[in-house]
């Protein structure tokens, strides 16, 4: 016979389960396309056509055009963009569009310049210095500098 006072056993917790991850925000259905001007006058075009894979073109800025008359952006850029770059532009984007308190009123040297198309429409933002570095970091590897 089992003893009364024997201590038992704790019953088991449900714990519910932990959150999904947040969902990266998707890019829209092709046509698309997402130009940036950065604060030196380099500009990259990000786009995808329908049935194609995404694309990237980078033009910097050229001695001839700067306000120093010396600086260089680098070298002009083209390619193809991976399915995981796609994402990763569009949710970065995203985040900065959808933050506006991130935004400034007029451009001005330093900030960036966002526009983004696709079928269900157009729309620009643009970017204070100061919250770049995330979007900077992000398409360095299109540039040829």
């Amino acid at each position: 016979m089992p003893d009364s006072k024997q201590a038992k056993a704790p019953a088991t917790q449900k714990v519910a389960p932990a959150p999904p991850p947040p969902k990266a925000k998707d890019a829209p259905a092709a046509p698309w396309e997402l130009d940036y001007g950065d604060g030196s006058g380099n500009g990259l075009r990000f786009w995808q056509e329908e049935g194609k894979a995404a694309r990237f073109s980078y033009s910097p800025m050229t001695p001839e055009l700067s306000s120093s008359g010396t600086y260089s952006g680098g070298s002009p850029n083209r390619g193809e963009l991976t399915a995981g770059q796609a994402q990763a532009l569009w949710t970065e984007a995203r985040r900065l569009e959808s933050n506006t308190a991130l935004h400034a009123a007029s451009r001005m040297k330093g900030t960036g310049s966002f526009t983004i198309t696709s079928p269900t429409g157009k729309g620009a933002f643009i970017v204070s210095r100061s919250h770049l570095k995330p979007w900077e970091t992000l398409v360095k590897p299109f540039r040829k500098e």
